[in-house]
Order: C-alpha cells, then sequence, then structure tokens
C-alpha cells in the first residue's frame, strides 16, 4: 500500500465473514496510508452475495458528490456562505435544490449531473459554480471522452463562444483520457463501470492454467503482491470454476 498515493483518499473496510470490528485494522492500515482516511464500513457476517453487492453499489453512491450519507446528498453550501447573510436563499439551496431536488431518484446522478453542465453552459454562466459541477459530474463517472462528446453537442446549439469557455474549464478538471475505459467490448466496459476495484489487463502469464480469459489487476506491488483476478463467465482453472453463464464476471481479491 505504500507504493499508493492515497493523499486526500479515503479507505472504507468491510468484511464478508469473522470477526467482531475493525478497530486493529484500522490501526494497522493507517501507518500504511496515513494520509488517508480511513473508516469502519459495515460488517457482514457470512453476508450472501447479494447483501455484499447492494452495500458495495450504496457504498459507491455515498462516496461522490457534496456531501452524501447513507445515499442522500446533504449540501451545506448554502448555510455556510449565506447563512447569515440570505438565510431563505441558504435554506432553497440547501433542503430543497440540493435536498429534494438532487435527491430525487427519478433520475441517476450521473445524468443528472450532465444535465446541470448544459443547463449552466447554455446559460452562459462559466464561473466557480459551474467548475464545481463539472468536478461533481467527473465524481460521479463522467469521463474526459463524455464531457468532451456533451460540450461539443451542446456547443451547435447553446453557442461555439460558449464552448470554448467550458472547454478550459474542464481541462482543469480531467487529464486527457481521464475515466475512460480500455475495453472495446460494450459488456466489459459496463462491468467495468460498476465495479469498484479495476478488471486490469489480460491475465496472459497465467493463460495456460485457463479455459476462458481472466483479466489481473494490481493493487500494491510493494511487500506483499496484492491482486485483483477477475474471470469472465464459464472460466475455469485448476482451482476454481465460475458456473455463471452470463454476466460481467467473478472478481476474487
Amino acid at each position: 500500500m505504500e507504493a499508493y498515493d492515497f493523499s486526500g483518499k479515503k479507505i472504507v473496510l468491510f468484511a464478508t465473514s469473522g470477526g467482531s470490528g475493525f478497530g486493529n485494522t484500522v490501526k494497522e492500515l493507517q501507518p500504511s496510508a496515513p494520509d488517508a482516511v480511513i473508516t469502519e464500513g459495515s460488517l457482514l457476517n457470512h453476508g450472501t452475495k447479494q447483501e455484499i453487492s447492494e452495500w458495495v453499489n450504496l457504498y459507491k453512491q455515498q462516496r461522490y458528490g457534496g456531501i452524501q450519507k447513507m445515499g442522500k446528498i446533504i449540501q451545506t453550501a448554502g448555510r455556510n456562505t449565506l447563512g447569515e447573510f440570505a438565510p431563505e436563499f441558504a435554506h432553497f439551496n440547501d433542503d430543497v435544490l440540493f435536498g429534494e431536488n438532487w435527491n430525487n431518484q427519478d433520475i441517476d446522478v450521473k445524468t443528472r449531473s450532465i444535465i446541470t453542465v448544459v443547463a449552466l453552459m447554455a446559460s452562459g454562466i462559466t464561473d466557480s459554480s459551474l467548475k464545481y459541477h463539472l468536478q461533481n459530474a467527473k465524481n460521479h463517472g463522467v469521463t474526459q471522452k463524455e464531457i468532451a462528446a456533451v460540450i461539443t453537442h451542446v456547443a451547435f446549439y447553446a453557442g461555439w463562444p460558449k464552448a470554448w469557455a467550458v472547454f478550459n474549464l474542464a481541462k482543469e478538471v480531467w487529464e486527457t483520457g481521464e475515466g475512460d475505459l480500455p475495453y472495446e467490448e460494450e459488456a466489459m466496459r459496463a462491468h467495468a463501470k460498476e465495479m469498484v476495484f479495476p478488471i486490469g489487463a489480460p491475465n496472459d502469464s497465467f493463460a495456460q492454467y485457463f479455459s476462458g480469459r481472466s483479466f489481473l489487476a494490481p493493487i500494491s506491488t510493494s511487500q506483499v503482491g496484492i491482486f485483483n483476478v477477475t474471470f469472465e463467465p464459464g472460466c475455469r482453472n485448476n482451482w476454481h470454476i465460475h458456473h455463471a453463464k452470463s454476466g460481467g464476471g467473478q472478481i476474487l481479491v
């Protein structure tokens, strides 16, 4: 873990069996990631695959955008900035705009983030508020290629100069190619977007031991090596068979 820069990162722990808490684990991890925030997640003793999947999906929703708690977006910027000067406006901003509208489940948060960027761009608003929403879009899974395509598309309807202004801000948020997934198959790309851990590259070094495709992703190579192994459906080796006939595959950590 020492080889990875955890500055500003958050590590959330969960366990699938055994144990009664995370106290010792937090204490032992801190020297390896001193700049990270390590918190206790969930103890899923003997949890089913469905229960574990639901918890991971919930955490993925919690970790992005504004301040989120138990999947709900909580905004405090209004009260922090205008709580005394314009308390009613602060209330509408934090409690209605974000508290109610952003938490409406009829549209997923990634789509809502893109819509907000488009609305601000069309209105000619290219200040810090747009940069905040560009960052928010990135936090919710919008890749560099996707935001470039969005801005280009809107430019034909909202105006070319606006697109130039938004691109200048977007370049401060995304690196070229950032967030894009290097998989040609649509099923692989969809699966990768849903996963907490990376799929990695084809596991060619051990291909002779597998009857199907597997993928390997290094998590840490210092001290003890830690790798992700991902099996495609139906893949088998000398130790393991993945019986699923469809879906994204299986991950071993």
